[in-house]
Protein backbone atom coordinates (compact mmCIF):
# COMPACT_ATOMS: atom_id res chain seq x y z
CA UNK A 1 0.00 0.00 0.00
CA UNK A 2 1.23 3.80 -0.57
CA UNK A 3 -0.35 6.86 0.39
CA UNK A 4 0.62 10.28 -0.64
CA UNK A 5 -0.96 13.85 -0.44
CA UNK A 6 -3.29 14.54 -3.71
CA UNK A 7 0.01 17.10 -4.74
CA UNK A 8 2.09 13.93 -4.89
CA UNK A 9 4.35 13.91 -1.65
CA UNK A 10 4.36 10.33 -0.22
CA UNK A 11 3.13 10.03 3.39
CA UNK A 12 2.77 5.91 3.45
CA UNK A 13 5.45 4.40 1.46
CA UNK A 14 5.14 0.28 0.52
CA UNK A 15 2.96 -1.23 3.63
CA UNK A 16 2.00 -4.34 3.80
CA UNK A 17 1.09 -6.80 6.56
CA UNK A 18 -1.35 -9.14 8.24
CA UNK A 19 -3.59 -9.45 11.10
CA UNK A 20 -4.67 -12.35 12.30
CA UNK A 21 -8.41 -13.45 13.57
CA UNK A 22 -8.55 -12.88 17.49
CA UNK A 23 -5.42 -11.15 17.28
CA UNK A 24 -4.62 -7.34 18.95
CA UNK A 25 -1.98 -5.68 17.55
CA UNK A 26 -0.60 -2.19 18.59
CA UNK A 27 1.25 0.35 16.23
CA UNK A 28 3.70 2.07 17.60
CA UNK A 29 5.83 5.19 16.25
CA UNK A 30 6.85 8.72 17.22
CA UNK A 31 4.09 11.77 16.61
CA UNK A 32 4.29 11.83 12.83
CA UNK A 33 5.57 8.49 11.38
CA UNK A 34 2.27 7.76 9.80
CA UNK A 35 -0.15 5.67 12.55
CA UNK A 36 -2.97 7.61 12.62
CA UNK A 37 -2.86 8.34 8.05
CA UNK A 38 -2.31 4.09 8.33
CA UNK A 39 -5.55 3.98 10.51
CA UNK A 40 -7.34 5.76 8.48
CA UNK A 41 -6.59 4.41 5.13
CA UNK A 42 -7.75 0.57 6.20
CA UNK A 43 -11.29 1.98 7.67
CA UNK A 44 -11.54 4.12 4.21
CA UNK A 45 -11.44 7.61 5.85
CA UNK A 46 -8.47 8.78 3.66
CA UNK A 47 -10.71 11.93 1.94
CA UNK A 48 -7.50 14.19 1.14
CA UNK A 49 -5.14 11.91 0.12
CA UNK A 50 -4.56 9.18 -2.83
CA UNK A 51 -4.12 5.56 -1.76
CA UNK A 52 -3.25 2.77 -4.19
CA UNK A 53 -3.06 -0.69 -2.78
CA UNK A 54 -5.79 -3.53 -1.93
CA UNK A 55 -7.29 -4.57 1.57
CA UNK A 56 -7.99 -8.12 1.84
CA UNK A 57 -10.42 -9.81 4.50
CA UNK A 58 -10.09 -13.75 4.28
CA UNK A 59 -8.04 -13.43 1.47
CA UNK A 60 -11.39 -11.35 -0.06
CA UNK A 61 -10.72 -7.92 -1.36
CA UNK A 62 -13.14 -5.25 0.22
CA UNK A 63 -12.04 -1.93 0.05
CA UNK A 64 -14.08 0.83 1.53
CA UNK A 65 -16.78 -2.41 1.92
CA UNK A 66 -14.60 -3.09 5.24
CA UNK A 67 -16.67 -0.65 7.00
CA UNK A 68 -19.66 -3.41 6.82
CA UNK A 69 -17.59 -5.38 9.91
CA UNK A 70 -15.65 -3.23 11.24
CA UNK A 71 -16.09 0.02 13.76
CA UNK A 72 -13.16 2.92 14.21
CA UNK A 73 -12.59 4.81 17.76
CA UNK A 74 -11.03 8.06 16.94
CA UNK A 75 -9.01 10.10 19.23
CA UNK A 76 -11.35 12.66 19.69
CA UNK A 77 -14.46 11.85 20.62
CA UNK A 78 -18.15 13.77 20.02
CA UNK A 79 -20.67 13.54 22.59
CA UNK A 80 -24.06 15.46 23.69
CA UNK A 81 -22.78 16.83 26.85
CA UNK A 82 -26.34 17.15 28.06
CA UNK A 83 -27.45 13.56 27.33
CA UNK A 84 -26.51 10.73 30.16
CA UNK A 85 -24.25 7.66 28.95
CA UNK A 86 -27.61 5.75 28.97
CA UNK A 87 -29.30 8.29 26.60
CA UNK A 88 -26.27 8.31 24.21
CA UNK A 89 -25.84 4.83 23.68
CA UNK A 90 -29.73 4.46 23.31
CA UNK A 91 -29.72 7.37 20.75
CA UNK A 92 -26.91 5.56 18.93
CA UNK A 93 -28.77 2.50 19.03
CA UNK A 94 -31.41 3.95 17.48
CA UNK A 95 -29.77 5.51 14.70
CA UNK A 96 -28.07 2.90 13.86
CA UNK A 97 -30.27 -0.09 14.28
CA UNK A 98 -33.83 1.30 13.15
CA UNK A 99 -35.03 -2.16 12.17
CA UNK A 100 -34.14 -3.51 14.81
CA UNK A 101 -36.53 -4.55 17.87
CA UNK A 102 -35.97 -2.36 21.19
CA UNK A 103 -35.44 -5.93 22.66
CA UNK A 104 -32.17 -6.67 20.87
CA UNK A 105 -30.92 -2.83 20.95
CA UNK A 106 -31.18 -3.13 24.73
CA UNK A 107 -29.08 -6.44 25.06
CA UNK A 108 -26.56 -4.75 23.10
CA UNK A 109 -26.49 -1.78 24.84
CA UNK A 110 -26.47 -4.05 28.04
CA UNK A 111 -23.40 -5.89 26.71
CA UNK A 112 -21.57 -2.53 26.21
CA UNK A 113 -21.82 -1.26 29.75
CA UNK A 114 -21.04 -4.15 30.73
CA UNK A 115 -17.80 -4.85 28.70
CA UNK A 116 -16.80 -1.39 29.27
CA UNK A 117 -17.89 -1.57 33.05
CA UNK A 118 -20.32 1.17 32.55
CA UNK A 119 -22.73 -0.15 34.45
CA UNK A 120 -22.56 2.20 37.39
CA UNK A 121 -22.36 5.50 36.23
CA UNK A 122 -24.89 4.71 33.21
CA UNK A 123 -27.42 7.46 34.45
CA UNK A 124 -24.18 9.85 34.52
CA UNK A 125 -24.14 13.33 32.05
CA UNK A 126 -21.38 12.77 29.91
CA UNK A 127 -20.59 16.62 30.86
CA UNK A 128 -18.28 18.92 28.57
CA UNK A 129 -14.34 19.01 28.91
CA UNK A 130 -13.09 22.23 30.42
CA UNK A 131 -17.01 23.27 30.68
CA UNK A 132 -19.31 20.72 32.37
CA UNK A 133 -16.84 17.77 34.04
CA UNK A 134 -18.75 15.18 35.08
CA UNK A 135 -17.36 11.83 33.09
CA UNK A 136 -13.46 11.13 33.71
CA UNK A 137 -11.27 10.53 30.93
CA UNK A 138 -11.19 7.39 31.20
CA UNK A 139 -14.69 6.74 31.33
CA UNK A 140 -15.33 9.28 28.29
CA UNK A 141 -13.16 6.91 26.32
CA UNK A 142 -14.37 3.46 27.73
CA UNK A 143 -17.84 5.34 26.13
CA UNK A 144 -16.22 5.74 22.85
CA UNK A 145 -15.27 2.10 22.88
CA UNK A 146 -18.64 1.70 23.58
CA UNK A 147 -20.31 3.41 21.15
CA UNK A 148 -18.79 1.39 18.47
CA UNK A 149 -18.86 -1.65 20.05
CA UNK A 150 -22.55 -1.89 19.51
CA UNK A 151 -22.82 -3.15 16.11
CA UNK A 152 -20.57 -5.54 17.33
CA UNK A 153 -17.60 -5.95 14.92
CA UNK A 154 -15.35 -7.98 13.83
CA UNK A 155 -12.29 -5.60 13.49
CA UNK A 156 -12.03 -2.35 15.70
CA UNK A 157 -9.55 -0.20 14.70
CA UNK A 158 -8.88 2.34 17.54
CA UNK A 159 -6.38 5.48 17.11
CA UNK A 160 -4.42 6.02 20.43
CA UNK A 161 -7.02 5.42 23.03
CA UNK A 162 -4.28 5.64 25.87
CA UNK A 163 -3.92 9.18 25.25
CA UNK A 164 -4.92 12.00 27.63
CA UNK A 165 -5.32 8.94 30.71
CA UNK A 166 -3.26 8.34 33.36
CA UNK A 167 -1.31 4.98 33.93
CA UNK A 168 -4.00 3.41 35.69
CA UNK A 169 -7.20 4.27 33.36
CA UNK A 170 -5.22 3.22 30.39
CA UNK A 171 -3.93 0.17 31.33
CA UNK A 172 -7.78 -0.36 32.01
CA UNK A 173 -8.54 0.33 28.67
CA UNK A 174 -6.65 -2.02 26.92
CA UNK A 175 -7.44 -4.62 29.18
CA UNK A 176 -11.17 -4.67 28.44
CA UNK A 177 -9.80 -4.45 24.61
CA UNK A 178 -7.88 -7.77 25.32
CA UNK A 179 -11.15 -9.27 26.83
CA UNK A 180 -12.97 -8.69 23.69
CA UNK A 181 -9.99 -10.13 21.56
CA UNK A 182 -9.92 -12.87 23.48
CA UNK A 183 -13.64 -13.49 22.67
CA UNK A 184 -12.65 -13.88 18.61
CA UNK A 185 -13.08 -9.95 17.96
CA UNK A 186 -9.71 -8.65 15.95
CA UNK A 187 -8.40 -5.36 17.45
CA UNK A 188 -5.81 -2.79 16.04
CA UNK A 189 -4.34 -0.09 17.87
CA UNK A 190 -2.17 2.85 17.32
CA UNK A 191 -0.35 3.06 20.57
CA UNK A 192 2.19 6.42 21.28
CA UNK A 193 4.76 5.63 24.24
CA UNK A 194 2.71 3.13 25.88
CA UNK A 195 4.11 1.60 29.23
CA UNK A 196 5.98 -1.66 29.64
CA UNK A 197 2.86 -3.03 31.18
CA UNK A 198 0.60 -1.54 28.58
CA UNK A 199 2.93 -3.37 25.40
CA UNK A 200 2.76 -6.89 27.22
CA UNK A 201 -1.03 -7.39 26.65
CA UNK A 202 -0.46 -6.74 23.09
CA UNK A 203 -0.31 -10.00 21.02
CA UNK A 204 1.37 -8.90 17.94
CA UNK A 205 3.74 -5.42 17.15
CA UNK A 206 4.06 -2.94 14.19
CA UNK A 207 6.87 -0.68 14.86
CA UNK A 208 6.65 2.66 12.14
CA UNK A 209 9.22 5.38 11.28
CA UNK A 210 8.79 7.78 8.35
CA UNK A 211 5.64 5.81 6.87
CA UNK A 212 7.36 2.95 6.50
CA UNK A 213 6.86 -0.26 8.72
CA UNK A 214 10.17 -1.06 10.51
CA UNK A 215 11.70 -4.93 9.98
Amino acid sequence: MKVQTKKGFPILKDLTGELRAGSMTAILGRSGCGKTTLMNVLTSNNRDLEASGNIYVNRVPVGSAISNFSAYVRQEDLFVGELTILEHLNFRARIQFADMDQAERDRRIQKSLKDFELKEVEHTQIGIPDLKKTLSGGERKRLSLASEILSDPKILFCDEPTTGLDSTMALKVIEVLLNLSKNGMTIVCSIHQPSSKIISLFSHLILMSKGMIQK
